[in-house]
Formats: C-alpha cells, sequence, structure tokens
C-alpha cells in the first residue's frame, strides 16, 4: 500500500528543455502535447534550472515526474 503512491509518484520521469520561462517553478504542473500518445500528459515539475548565454539564448530545463 505505501508502495503503491511512491511507485505512481516515481513511475514516470524526465526531462524538457524550453526557451526560458521564468514563470516556471518547482512543485507546479507541466502539460507535455505533441510528443508521443504514451508520454503526453499532465507532469508534476520537481526542479526548474535557468541558464543563460552571453550569446544571447536563454533555455529552461525541467525535471519532470508522476504523470497524473
Amino acid at each position: 500500500k505505501g508502495r503503491g503512491g511512491e511507485n505512481r509518484r516515481e513511475g514516470g520521469d524526465g526531462s524538457v528543455t524550453l526557451d526560458l520561462t521564468v514563470t516556471a517553478k518547482a512543485e507546479g504542473i507541466f502539460t507535455l502535447t505533441g510528443a508521443d500518445a504514451g508520454a503526453d500528459g499532465i507532469y508534476r515539475i520537481e526542479s526548474v534550472t535557468h541558464s543563460a548565454n552571453r550569446s544571447g539564448g536563454s533555455i529552461t530545463k525541467l525535471e519532470l515526474k508522476q504523470p497524473e
């Protein structure tokens, strides 16, 4: 019973890189669409990392868990 919730929580994970998205925050919700029928869905954001490059590019990397 206790492990069932843990398995569901850790069942789906991955990462996604986006153009700079300053509104992204840990424990927020991310909706993935257009990737794959098995991967599309609603995910919990585990962590957010913003990176800026002097040449002008800025990205946000999201670590995702727990598809709904």
